[in-house]
């Protein structure tokens, strides 16, 4: 072939032949060509990034149809969630992700090509997310990737990722975010990210925000419906919707059940069909329908129901009527309450409200008619105490002793009726107030000692050491409870023991007291012992029984304990005695004071309790501990014996000995009772001349049985504060010397009887007397009671008023000054209390054999003036110039302060009760408590007619509002009193208006000076 020889090219000879200007003109030429060729080139990319763009949003438009299919077709918001994501990963996407904002973190709430395990244990990247959310999307791709400082990849498996973020309303505050991503910027499956698929993933955030929004709607919808339909379902109101025709449209199960029929389908079915009416009888559903087209609606309309077994059934209709649009009645709807049982008891109850009204008529009646009785009753008590006095033989002096104790038994008979008829007619109130529950089982003791015969009856009362000292509840109608279960155990106990326990039950949430009234009576067969609380009922009803009674004691403790919220029962075998019980829930109080002093007192206290009946030595032991003391026991002398030398051999010294009178003076062993050693001897009463306690020589203090708690406290705490004799009498006489200045030792000596029926009264006399120094002082509320307690028991004074129920203070004097000329005896003195100021009084108080008379309100140094006159002649009336800065105030100065009167003056009864605070603000407690009853009281006996009661308890409150300081009232019932002895009804009735106008006041003021 040879060597090939080149030729110079085209262009190089064109240039070689061609001259320069038209070579310049070509390579323009050629730069016109390449820039075309370029600019063709990049319109072809363009055109190319063009058709990928268009493509992605045609793909894009029938992925948002397809999803919105799909989404459709969801049922909740989660299923929306789940589809969105699993929709993106088919189109492309390796991952797809939505989180949800909570507080300071994200979690995941749907995601798809994930293991679940792995992502939904991952601590997503906060920083990241709330980047997002800052700029509601971002988009990663190959351009930015290297800027994203952010730790992502391991968390979400991505490296390129478009996310956007969305909020609906239902949760606001919690902006959720939308992410989907590859680990590779292009797959076969994916082209790279751009600002078009960002677009398009914040267009479907919105999507999901709209479609979420919807679905949330759609579920409270659907929610609501079966909700509504299972309202409707199981609602025990019958809902109905019926035509004006009465054909029944729809109807619940409910429904359907109260007109009889199985299932809603046969009612309606029978409706349809002919089978009935409708749901009303024809009549009264005519009437139905026209009221309700009338008056458009209906609520509470009783009407007799239409039932398949035309058993009568009652509901309460409340319906409204359904209008077209020309206000024609379309359908009635509603619903049906069965009222058929509260009708029964409606009717029932008006019965009832009828029987309890004849009842409380009859009760009225007994009560009226019982206070009418006692009238003429204590007439023919008077005339037969005046007839014992008149020369009869001895026939005629049987016959009239007869009728005198017919007539007490009478009397007590109308007494239990009166108490018994006050209580069905409700006319009984309870007085809630702080006592001393320990002080009111001591006047328990005090009230049924005299009953019993302690050489064949042992008695005690005593109330275990942890019941409080102080409750809140009624102290009269509690007493009254314990002295008709006290009372009944005597009856029917002639031997053995009556124990009276009070203990505390329940747990630290609900506690109550247990009080228990125990015998060795008979004892009560079970067949009976379902009627004992029923009224006029007896045990045993034979014409021969041994016990006398009306039969409603027990009943008035079961009402009582009822009113006061609580329950009695009854424990009971043949031959085994009884024991009555009743709980009652009374609030405790403290008194951190007394206790502070006890605790200092007999802390570590070594004390030696010798005594035969064991539940007293058990009681005694366990109280003495329960103030702190380190208690021995012994049951018989060889004990106490035993305990004594062993106490000397250990070389223990008892520093307080509780005994039995007849271990006072043990013989054997090596000695007697140290006289150094405090003692409380227990005695049965009479050696000690019934005082209740009474110092007996150096650390010797003398307790009588039954044991009485305050006395026993008293008795130790003094003891243990000095023995000597002078010391023990002013500790427990009280603080009189000190008070006045003058040695009153023989108050303490002194058996006083106060016989007064009103309380305050008495209240205030007792507490005068008691401050005075007298220790033991029997109260009564009238003077037949007083005759009585004269004839078993010597007294040095009597303190007597004059206006009593039963028997008067007149009355009594007399009987009582027969009795001692019958016994020979001295003349006892006989001190009358009256508020009657007339000319002639005071003479009458002598005629019928008074020694002395002190007129109401009584001022403390009258009584104590009073007091040494008759109990120590020699001293005269020398006590008033002892008495110190006091100032009296009695009726004639209340007189002159006219309109300056208080209403209430605390300051002025704690004087008058010389400084005793605490009772003074006990009386005027109770006053406050009683004040408005008794004027009601005096209203009902104006409006009676009966002015003879009418002024007897005006002049009972005139009394009362006198020694309580309550002056104003004291001034009205002055002029009331006067208006009842001059028959005047008109001044009456004008002035129990003002009485009763007053009353609020007056307990205001009370209150208000109380602190409560």
């Amino acid at each position: 072939m040879g060597d090939r020889v080149s030729k110079p090219g085209i262009d190089t000879y064109v240039r070689q032949e061609q001259p320069p200007a038209l070579f310049a003109e070509a390579e323009v030429y050629e730069e016109e060509i390449n820039n075309l060729t370029a600019t063709i080139i990049r319109q072809e990319a363009e055109l190319v990034e063009t058709r990928i763009e268009l493509n992605k949003r045609v793909r894009s438009l029938q992925f948002f149809q397809n999803l919105n299919k799909r989404i459709l077709t969801a049922k909740s918001h989660r299923e929306i969630y789940q589809v969105v994501v699993r929709s993106l990963v088919e189109i492309g996407f390796d991952k797809a992700i939505i989180v949800r904002r909570s507080e300071e973190s994200y979690g995941v709430v749907a995601h798809h090509g994930y293991t679940s395990s792995a992502i939904e244990k991952r601590q997503l990247s906060s920083t990241l997310f709330q980047l997002i959310e800052q700029h509601g999307e971002l988009l990663v791709n190959g351009e930015n990737r290297e800027s994203v400082n952010y730790s992502y990849e391991d968390d979400l498996e991505v490296r390129f990722f478009i996310a956007a973020s969305f909020t609906f309303r239902q949760e606001s505050e919690r902006p959720h975010i939308l992410l989907a991503g590859n680990m590779a910027e292009t797959t076969l499956r994916r082209s790279r990210l751009t600002r078009v698929d960002l677009q398009i993933m914040q267009t479907l955030a919105q999507q999901i925000g709209v479609a979420v929004e919807n679905a949330f709607v759609y579920e409270q919808l659907e929610q609501s419906e079966r909700k509504y339909r299972l309202l409707y379902e199981q609602s025990v109101e019958g809902l109905f919707q019926i035509t004006p025709d009465g054909r029944i449209l729809s109807a619940n199960p409910a429904m359907a059940g109260m007109l009889g029929y199985d299932s809603v389908d046969v009612l309606i079915g029978m409706s349809n069909n002919g089978g009935m009416q409708s749901i009303l009888y024809q009549e009264e559903f005519a009437r139905f329908a026209r009221i309700m087209t009338e008056m458009g609606s209906i609520i509470g309309y009783e009407v007799e129901l239409l039932r398949k077994d035309a058993k009568p059934i009652w509901g309460s209709v409340t319906a409204r009527c359904v209008f077209d649009d020309e206000g024609r009645p379309i359908c009635f709807e509603g619903a049906i309450v069965d009222i058929t049982a509260q009708k029964t008891a409606r009717q029932l109850d008006i019965e009832k409200t009828a029987a309890e009204k004849a009842n409380r008529t009859k009760s009225e009646f007994l009560a009226n008619m019982s206070h009418e009785i006692r009238t003429p009753m204590n007439g023919v008590l008077g005339m037969t105490t005046l007839l014992m006095d008149t020369s009869l033989d001895s026939n005629q002096r049987h016959y009239v002793g007869a009728i005198r104790q017919s007539s007490e038994s009478l009397l007590k008979i109308i007494n239990d009726i009166l108490d018994f008829s006050k209580i069905e007619a409700g006319r009984i109130r309870l007085e809630i107030v702080e006592f001393d529950l320990r002080a009111l089982l001591d006047d328990v003791i005090d009230l049924m000692e005299t009953r019993i015969d302690p050489s064949t009856v042992l008695f005690t009362c005593l109330a275990e050491p942890e019941v409080p000292d102080l409750v809140r509840g009624d102290p009269v109608r509690l007493r009254q409870v314990l002295l008709n279960l006290a009372v009944n155990a005597v009856k029917f106990t002639t031997r053995g023991s009556i124990r009276i326990t009070v203990a505390l039950e329940g747990d630290a949430d609900e506690q109550y007291l247990r009080f228990s009234v125990k015998d060795t009576g008979p004892g009560i067969p079970l067949d009976k012992q379902k009627i004992l609380f029923e009224s006029f009922t007896q045990v045993d009803s034979s014409l021969t029984r041994a016990v006398e009674g009306t039969g409603l004691g027990l009943a008035i403790s079961r009402q009582l304990v009822e009113l006061m919220d609580g329950e009695i029962g009854v424990i009971s075998a043949p031959g085994e005695g009884a024991e009555f019980w009743f709980r009652l829930g009374l609030l405790p109080c403290r008194n951190e004071t007394a206790e502070l002093e006890i605790a200092k007192a007999f802390s570590h206290v070594p004390v030696l309790v010798a005594e035969r009946d064991h539940v007293s030595r058990s009681y005694l032991s366990r109280q003495f501990r329960a103030w702190g003391a380190v208690v021995e026991e012994a049951e018989d002398m060889a004990g106490f014996r035993h305990l004594l030398d062993s106490g000397r051999t250990r070389n223990v010294q008892h520093q307080l000995i509780v005994m039995d009178e007849r271990f006072s003076d043990p013989v054997g062993g090596s000695g007697p009772v140290p006289v150094s050693c405090c003692r409380i001897v227990l005695h049965s009463g009479a050696e000690i001349h019934r005082l209740a306690i009474q110092p007996a020589g150096k650390n010797l203090v003398y307790l009588a049985r039954p044991i009485r708690y305050t006395s026993l406290k008293k008795g130790a705490l003094c003891l243990l504060r000095g023995g000597e004799l002078e010391d023990l009498q002013r500790c427990i006489i009280g603080e009189a010397r000190q008070v006045w200045g003058y040695s009153n030792t023989w108050a303490g000596r002194a058996r006083v009887l106060v016989v007064e029926d009103n309380i305050i009264n008495q209240q205030v006399v007792v507490g005068m007397l008691k401050r005075l120094g007298c220790v033991h002082i029997d109260a009564v509320s009238n003077g037949l009671e007083a005759v009585q307690n004269l004839r078993r028991f010597s007294y040095n004074i009597v303190f007597m008023d004059i206006s009593m129920p039963v028997m008067d203070g007149l009355e009594a004097t007399r009987r009582i000054r027969a009795l001692q000329t019958e016994d020979k005896g001295g003349a006892l003195p006989i001190i009358a209390l009256t508020a009657h100021a007339m000319t002639g009084d005071r003479e009458r108080c002598l005629e019928a054999g008074m020694s002395d008379v002190i007129t109401k309100p009584m001022q403390p140094e009258t009584l104590a003036a009073t007091l040494e006159r008759w109990l120590l002649p020699e001293a005269g009336a020398q006590v008033a110039a002892n008495i110190g800065d006091w100032e009296p105030v009695n009726g004639g100065e209340i007189a002159k302060r006219n309109d300056n009167h208080v209403v209430f003056d605390l300051e002025r009864l704690t004087k008058r009760l010389l400084g005793d605070e605490k009772n003074s603000r006990r009386i005027a407690e109770y006053f406050q408590n009683e004040v408005e009853h008794q004027i009601d009281e005096i209203g009902a006996a104006l409006a009676a007619g009966e002015l003879e009661e009418v002024s007897r308890l005006v002049h009972r409150l005139k009394g009362s509002s006198g020694n309580v300081q309550a002056e104003q009232l004291f001034e009205l019932m002055k002029v009331m009193h006067q208006a009842a002895t001059d028959n005047n009804l008109d001044q009456l009735s004008v002035l129990l208006t003002k009485a009763r106008a007053h009353c609020p006041v007056l307990v205001a003021a009370i209150r208000d000076q109380l602190g409560q």
